[in-house]
């Protein structure tokens, strides 16, 4: 079953998710949770051919991979998965819990490794994460280096602060909330208040 594919919004809280089982039950549960998580942007893959081919048609923010696909086998489809769609999240789904896999799973990019059976809070854990990564990500992706190798930071969109800008903003609203006492600011900030701009 098929919904709804990503829009492009980064403020929307929705992900757009490819399920990725051989297993019809599998499957049918993971459509389920995410549905019960209030994600409702998903595509679903039953083997290699379908998740290749969803890979090629659209962006995915995450994707739930089984390892064992029937007609593919093993962690050369995660490779393959991070090769097609590197800015995709990708976690791992599977009933091999050996440790090698494990291991070879996160050397070759999984975002998380889940042994099956999985849970509808496991499914929200992995969401969750997912939705923090992608925001922190996107934070990242408005900091730039300008020429002299200073970060920068985007805020609003258009207009760039230097790191020391961001951070005398930050002093100066604790400075404002605590009515000008150094002391109660350098707490709200959770620094020494020799840290405090003069």
């Amino acid at each position: 079953m098929n919904r709804i594919l990503h829009s492009g919004n980064v403020d929307d809280p929705s992900l757009s998710l490819l399920l990725v089982d051989d297993e019809p039950t599998t499957l049918e549960f993971e459509t389920r949770a995410v549905e019960m998580m209030g994600d409702d942007r998903y595509h679903t893959a039953a083997s290699a051919q379908e998740l290749f081919a969803a890979l090629a048609q659209q962006r995915f923010d995450l994707v739930l991979l089984d390892l064992d696909l029937g007609d593919r086998v093993g962690t050369s489809i995660l490779h393959e998965v991070r090769v097609m769609a590197p800015q995709s999240l990708v976690a791992v789904v599977t009933g091999d819990e050996n440790p090698d896999t494990v291991s070879e799973c996160i050397a070759k990019g999984a975002f998380d490794f889940v042994a099956k059976p999985i849970s509808v809070a496991r499914v929200g854990t992995i969401l969750a994460k997912a939705r923090q990564h992608i925001a922190l990500r996107s934070k990242l992706d408005r900091c730039e280096s300008d020429e002299t190798g200073s970060l920068l930071y985007e805020d609003p969109p258009g207009h760039f602060l230097t790191l020391r800008e961001v951070e005398a903003r930050h002093i100066a609203e604790a400075l404002s909330r605590s009515a000008g006492d150094r002391v109660r600011a350098a707490a709200i900030l959770g620094v020494p208040e020799s840290r405090l701009l003069r």
